[in-house]
């Protein structure tokens, strides 16, 4: 983002004509470095030729045929808007070898050339057995001015759609963030409440582990990488809050190793797991119902490891929803070819094992 506001800053409208003025005084000079070869007197002429004919060419196509349809993929029209510019080409040097003819006196080698241009007939850049004459001279004309935008076209077109798929990712991010289960914030404030009442010594424990959990959502995962202990510490502050809820009702178990090392990690991408452990087991159903977490890290490879109980009748497919469809599509981009994900359901538990191989901090 910082990238594109100084890009913008400094490419503005005047630094954008300065630009075009001396990219195209740079073509025009190639052009008379090649024509000067054949015809010193005419070099000139021919330049100014070439400079308009590739001038009408590229800002047509750099400003209506690209972004309407070469960047597009539409092929029909890509194609007939070549052949037009092609013909545009054609008829324009056919009509200036026929000025020169009749009104100037060419050099020998460039007599040779615009001699077989005429003999040659204005059809003649469509006739089969002199494409090769036409094609490659058109292509050699437009290909570095076009090539280039063309370049520029395609590479921009694709960081839009990296932006865009960043920022979709950023909306998924927040509409995840949302997903923090109403119900729960809602029990754990009447929970607390009743504990105010009853003056319970941990009241102020319950309440620093819900305004830890609301202040890391609201403003701690902002970043597209965070510490490794803030998102420990945001899962511990979840799981004192169902502590909290569901007193001795549920079997609640955590083993989770405190990692000295700095490892970064995506905000949230643990836990929805977490979470639907609770919203598919205990939420469902508090009899008999329980949950297991582990959470390790060695050599750089964390494992979470997720069990929770299915209530009677409940479906095995505990998994599931926007948010872990959404948590998949956050794993598969950040940390593609390096994360496994698993998941075991039997009649009465379903458990989910996640790896992920995080970044070596020490080589940074």
């Amino acid at each position: 983002m910082k990238n594109e506001i100084l890009w913008n800053e400094l490419y503005t409208k005047r630094n954008r004509v300065i630009a075009h003025i001396v990219f195209w005084s740079f073509i025009a000079f190639l052009y008379y470095l090649t024509y000067i070869r054949y015809d010193r007197n005419l070099a000139w002429l021919l330049t100014v030729r070439d400079l308009f004919i590739v001038l009408t060419i590229f800002y047509s196509t750099a400003y209506f045929a690209i972004p309407k349809w070469i960047v597009k993929g539409k092929l029909i029209q890509s194609a007939l808007w070549i052949l037009g510019t092609y013909t545009w080409w054609g008829i324009l040097t056919y009509l200036s070898c026929l000025f020169i003819d009749h009104y100037l006196i060419p050099d020998k080698i460039l007599g040779v050339y615009i001699e077989a241009v005429l003999n040659n007939g204005p059809l003649a850049i469509f006739q089969f057995s002199k494409l090769d004459f036409y094609i490659l001279d058109f292509f050699y004309f437009i290909a570095l001015p076009l090539g280039l935008k063309l370049m520029q076209s395609f590479v921009s077109q694709r960081a839009k759609e990296v932006k865009l798929e960043r920022d979709n990712f950023e909306l998924e991010l927040n509409f995840l963030k949302s997903q923090i289960n109403p119900h729960f914030l809602f029990n754990s404030l009447n929970n607390i409440y009743r504990m105010v009442n009853k003056n319970d010594p941990k009241t102020p424990d319950a309440v620093l582990s819900l305004a830890g959990l609301m202040r890391y959502t609201l403003y701690e995962s902002d970043d597209h990488f965070v510490p490794l202990k803030n998102e420990i510490n945001f899962i511990k502050d979840f799981i004192k809050l169902e502590r909290l809820r569901y007193s001795s009702k549920v079997e609640i178990k955590d083993n989770i190793l405190q990692n000295d090392e700095d490892h970064l990690i995506v905000p949230l991408i643990l836990f929805p797991f977490i979470e639907n452990a609770f919203k598919h087991g205990p939420e469902k159903s508090n009899h008999e119902a329980w949950v297991h977490l582990n959470l390790k890290v060695n050599d750089n490879l964390l494992t979470l490891e997720v069990s929770n109980s299915i209530g009677r009748g409940r479906s095995k497919n505990a998994i599931g929803g926007v948010g872990m469809v959404n948590v998949r599509k956050r794993l598969e981009l950040n940390y593609k070819d390096r994360y496994d994900l698993e998941t075991t359901a039997s009649e009465n538990s379903y458990k989910v094992t996640l790896k992920i191989q995080l970044p070596d901090q020490s080589a940074n």
